[in-house]
């Protein structure tokens, strides 16, 4: 019976392995021969010195992504690019043929370490794409052949309640799977155009040309949605103007008042200024707003007045259009989480070779050259803010 056991795992072991391509193999030997080398307690008792020494005792572990059927039920789709390595208690993820990550004191080791102590089957898997600061990373959950349950951070939960409490409902977790099939299958064009249209680009670009600003934001909102009519338009600029600058009609009402009773120059700015103080903090305290879905134009908020302008479906569209290009960032980080977006538009540029991966300064250039074609060249006088986007 023992033999049957370690001859399963043998041939199981080779299936895995098989799975993996030269490039792979070769990837994965040199990212953890690298890391032992660098580690002085495994230096001295785990250093491997050959590819058949460390393939010998290292666990390749296939990773899976869940999509759904026709009657929402789980169905696993092997990711070829995504893979697991376990080797003397540490645990590295691979994904992209690029990227790695190590765990060392992660809960699913120990789930991991417990389903090889009794010889259960297990699965790897994902439901979504997940995105930090600047990269990719994969969040490994473990599940049985059916997807019976899930098992986060040792934790079990059923299929069902998992998405629940995880996505909100299956139809959420449908179109997050559906906006990452689509941002999957993004060609060069679709960055160029995008960008074309981004008026966040522009706002950071060239932060002085308020015009051509608002006139990319309509841009971007016709090309996502549908029948934008432009009554819509001349409303929603409106209210935008009314709070970017909301103290005009006050602002040019004292200037009248103080030319038409001919006030000094200096008692005119005085109160224009102090004027222009509260205007600023009055910005500040409505700007001063978190949300997962927040938009802003010169940091003041415009989510409510897209809210209050477009139909439902259009501001759908609208937030669909941007997350696809510009996932939100989810991190462990309460700093980060939910605050900032992720530029998938360099990882399309990498896929396609249109720029050099190595070259770190292409994907600025690339983006740049967009924007200084449209009429935006980067305003060097301009002191900003380091954003991530």
């Amino acid at each position: 019976m023992i033999l049957r056991i370690i001859f399963i795992v043998a041939c199981l072991q080779a299936t895995i392995l098989s799975a993996q391509t030269e490039d792979q193999k070769k990837l994965i030997f040199e990212r953890i021969n690298q890391d032992t080398k660098r580690n002085v307690v495994l230096r001295k008792t785990e250093h491997f010195t050959n590819k058949e020494e460390f393939f010998n005792n290292a666990q390749i572990i296939p990773v899976y992504k869940i999509n759904l059927d026709e009657n929402n039920k789980p169905k696993l789709t092997l990711n070829k690019n995504y893979f697991l390595v376990f080797y003397i208690g540490r645990l590295y993820v691979f994904i992209d043929n690029e990227n790695s990550r190590l765990f060392e004191n992660s809960p699913i080791i120990q789930t991991i370490n417990k389903y090889n102590s009794e010889k259960k089957p297990f699965k790897v898997v994902y439901f979504t794409e997940n995105f930090s600061l600047d990269r990719k990373f994969l969040n490994p959950l473990i599940t049985d052949n059916e997807c019976n349950y899930i098992i986060e951070k040792d934790i079990n939960y059923s299929f069902s309640t998992y998405v629940e409490n995880k996505y909100g409902s299956i139809n959420k977790l449908k179109e997050i799977i559906n906006t990452d099939s689509l941002r999957e299958n993004l060609k060069t064009i679709d960055y160029i155009n995008y960008v074309k249209n981004d008026y966040k680009s522009f706002e950071y670009n060239c932060p002085k040309d308020t015009t051509l600003i608002l006139k990319k934001l309509i841009s971007q909102i016709r090309v996502s949605t549908k029948n934008f009519s432009d009554g819509q338009e001349a409303k929603l600029l409106y209210r935008i103007n009314e709070k970017l600058k909301p103290f005009e009609n006050i602002r040019n009402q004292l200037k009248k008042t103080f030319k038409e009773n001919r006030s000094s120059d200096s008692i005119i700015k005085a109160n224009i200024d102090e004027l222009n103080l509260k205007e600023d903090k009055y910005k500040k305290d409505r700007s001063n707003t978190i949300g997962l879905y927040e938009y802003k134009v010169y940091g003041s908020s415009i989510t409510n007045e897209l809210l209050e302008v477009l139909t439902d479906g259009q501001f759908i569209d609208f937030k669909k259009y941007i997350d696809i290009m510009n996932p939100i960032v989810e991190t462990l980080n309460p700093v980060y989480n939910n605050k900032y977006r992720y530029n998938y538009g360099k990882e399309i540029l990498e896929k396609e070779n249109t720029i050099n991966k190595n070259d770190n300064k292409a994907f600025k250039e690339f983006k740049s050259k967009i924007l200084n074609d449209c009429g935006c060249p980067f305003d060097e006088t301009i002191k900003r803010e380091i954003i991530i986007r």
